[in-house]
């Protein structure tokens, strides 16, 4: 465990992988402070190519995400939000990740849809056009 700005708690970490149905992955994560208290935010990289094995480009998916805020992060731990609105971050509507690729290691506030499905909220939607393939997030 290595301290970054001054998060000094040591932390556990489980992640689950859990096949629902044919069409349906679940994947939870879970996280426990063992000594001091520590901020968490779990986050996970996987990308699931929709397309198929033989293609390796993403930038034609369509990506939406409802977060039209992040929060601006420094050494000062100020956790200001920043308003997405009229800016790249303003990711509600439908857009092709070539269109604004410019990354999106970003800490989103989300402002879910009222669609739940077992008391989450849909979050994220990676959908691929030519198979007709979608990838969802709820939290």
């Amino acid at each position: 465990m290595v301290p970054w700005i001054g998060y000094p708690g040591a932390v556990s970490n489980t992640p689950r992988y859990t096949l629902k149905s044919e069409t349906t992955m679940r994947f939870n994560m879970e996280a426990a402070v063992e000594n001091k208290n520590t901020p968490i935010k779990l986050a996970q990289n996987t990308y699931w190519n929709l397309a198929g094995n033989n293609s390796w480009n993403i930038v034609d998916r369509m990506i939406q995400i409802w977060g039209p805020h992040i929060t601006h992060l420094d050494q000062h731990k100020s956790c200001e939000i920043l308003t997405g609105k009229g800016s790249s971050f303003a990711k509600w509507i439908d857009e092709s990740i070539g269109e604004v690729c410019i990354g999106y290691d970003h800490n989103y506030v989300l402002d879910c849809p009222d669609q739940e499905k077992g008391g989450l909220k849909h979050a994220i939607m990676l959908k691929n056009s030519a198979s007709e393939t979608s990838g969802f997030t709820w939290m």
